[in-house]
């Protein structure tokens, strides 16, 4: 049995997702010594995926112009359709295009006299974000190899959550004194910046890779219990797969590995990326729901951020009145408080994401499991705690302190939760995660959309405590979720892997790295 519980297959000699990671403690070095490893301390760790010998490789370009890259994505980070485009013709095009409708959204919204224009204004800017939100975090995994995935998972889901945050400090200070429509008059200029970056600073990180050789492919290896690998055996070898080697035949030959200019970096459009027609495109992330992991992936980050929310929803209708009596501005910095346990959370995981799973690894003979991800997951009991607390809080009219403190509690238990979630997908179905995101954002939308039809009607009709007890025990329920995935998830993924419901209805996902 794997470290720490996670359930072993007896199916399939080799499960996708469990890789050979850490090559010493793993004793493999007669049969990986030709891979690619890492360099300086993490020279015993077998990179995966493994690059190609491509320069135009992105997991190939310095460390320098993929960190520049990321980092414009997350700025602009602050559609089916949109998912189905990037897949068949890359990710460049679809980020500038959505730059681009976001662009001319804030320029509707800053010359907006009635209600109807400003909610056209907003329409078009919602087209231009999705693809920020649904193709940030195949982006990470086009860009890094699994050992460097953490820290920019966790920056990922800070900018998509705690940056919300902090907007609701900085907007209602401008609209006090400077009025509404400078919220867009500033959303032109950095969105205008931001395209400009984005086509100088951001290549197409979408790439087809293929293994360099059959050698890499897959390994032939006998795992024993706390004996890592004897190569010398060739009886009951399990096979464990190298990410990203599955494929026999290089698209990318010799003559094709010239390391491109600057200037044709910056092609917008650079190939195809998928011989599936838009249709099948389209209806993929729809599919995806038929993978209860995916499901997971969807239902527990997307609710824990939709009971969040409830708490922004509720905020003026409980703090604007006695015994509070605060100003729109003073509402505003309320949200100092999941503010900084966004930011709590973010650097609690940015530290031990990854050294987690590297001890995880060295435990288990150097053998990878993407369940280890899922190790923090389990402080996300304390959201239910934090929405329990700030309604008792707010029920008995206590400290204002009190209550934003249950309020950033709320979001560091909901962070502790999601990046795990985000991580766990990125390497144990990355064929998935591209039409998970999009779904996965979909849901969230139309969750939180749906809240706001019955929050504030049932704060008003029942005590707010009810409401917020209801809600940590939703929260608290669906965390009862997360173990059972932990200790099946290595079976579920075997199952899948034998019973892929979207292979029998013929629709095709593609690995982004």
């Amino acid at each position: 049995m794997p470290f720490l519980g996670v359930l072993d297959d007896k199916n399939l000699p080799r499960v996708p997702g469990t890789i050979v990671l850490d090559e010493y403690q793993a004793h493999s070095e007669a049969i990986t010594s030709s891979l690619k490893h890492g360099t300086g301390k993490s020279a015993h760790i077998l990179l995966s995926p493994q690059p190609s010998d491509d320069p135009n490789d992105p997991l190939n370009w310095p460390m320098a112009k993929r960190i520049t890259c990321i980092l414009i994505i997350f700025w602009g980070a602050t559609m089916t359709i949109i998912s189905a485009i990037g897949r068949k013709w890359g990710k460049r095009p679809c980020l500038l295009i959505s730059c681009l409708f976001s662009l001319i959204g804030s320029i509707v919204g800053s010359t907006s006299k009635d209600l109807k224009t400003l909610l056209a204004a907003r329409a078009i800017q919602g087209f231009g974000v999705a693809a920020y939100e649904s193709l940030l975090f195949p982006i990470i995994g086009d860009l890094f190899f699994v050992h460097q995935r953490g820290p920019y998972t966790e920056m990922g889901n800070f900018v998509l959550a705690g940056v919300a945050n902090l907007c609701g400090i900085v907007t209602g200070s401008i609209i006090n004194n400077l009025g509404w429509k400078y919220l867009f008059h500033i959303l032109v200029a950095l969105e205008a910046a931001q395209f400009l970056l984005q086509f100088l600073f951001v290549p197409e990180t979408s790439y087809n890779r293929a293994a360099p050789s059959s050698a890499i492919q897959t390994l032939a290896v006998e795992i024993h219990d706390g004996g890592g690998i004897d190569p010398e055996k060739n009886i009951n070898r399990s096979l464990v797969e190298v990410e990203g080697s599955s494929q026999t035949t290089p698209q990318h030959t010799q003559a094709s590995t010239l390391k491109k200019t600057y200037w044709q970096e910056l092609a917008i459009f650079t190939e195809t990326y998928s011989d599936e027609n838009m249709l099948q495109l389209v209806l993929a992330p729809f599919a995806v729901c038929l993978n209860l992991a995916a499901m997971w992936f969807m239902i527990l980050p997307e609710v824990f951020i939709a009971l969040y929310v409830a708490i922004a929803y509720d905020l003026p209708q409980l703090f604007s009145v006695p015994p509070y009596n605060l100003s729109a501005q003073g509402i505003g910095y309320l949200s100092l408080g999941s503010f900084v346990g966004d930011i709590l959370a973010a650097v609690i995981m940015a530290l031990l994401n990854d050294p987690l799973i590297r001890w995880a690894t060295r435990k288990n003979n150097g053998i990878y499991e993407p369940e280890y991800r899922l190790i923090p997951v389990f402080l996300g009991f304390i959201t239910g705690a934090g929405l329990m607390g700030f309604g008792f809080v707010s029920q008995n009219g206590g400290s204002v302190y009190l209550a934003v403190t249950m309020y950033g509690l709320t979001l560091f238990g909901i962070m502790m939760a999601i990046i795990p979630a985000a991580g766990y997908m990125l390497d144990a179905y990355p064929n998935l995660t591209h039409e998970a995101a999009i779904i996965d954002m979909t849901f969230k939308n139309l969750l939180i959309y749906g809240f706001s039809y019955f929050v504030n009607n049932w704060t008003a009709e029942n005590e707010v405590a009810t409401l917020f007890y209801t809600f940590g025990g939703v929260a608290m329920a669906l965390m009862l979720s997360a173990p059972v995935l932990f200790v099946f998830g290595k079976k579920y993924r075997s199952y899948w892997h034998r019973h892929n419901l979207l292979e029998k209805l013929n629709i095709q996902t593609h690995a982004e790295f």
